[in-house]
């Protein structure tokens, strides 16, 4: 069978999104405030695993 996947670009979500408050939601996700906040202005990207 096989996998379905997709990926979010964390740029354009939130700038679609300007509501939702970056910093926010990393904490409300446990999430490192300061590698979202990267993802978000584009200075990082994911990595795929495997």
């Amino acid at each position: 069978m096989d996998k379905i996947g997709f990926e979010l670009d964390f740029q354009q979500f939130f700038e679609y999104h300007k509501v939702i408050n970056a910093k926010h939601l990393a904490k409300r996700i446990n999430m490192n405030e300061t590698l979202l906040s990267q993802y978000v202005n584009g200075k990082k990207s994911h990595q795929k695993a495997g």
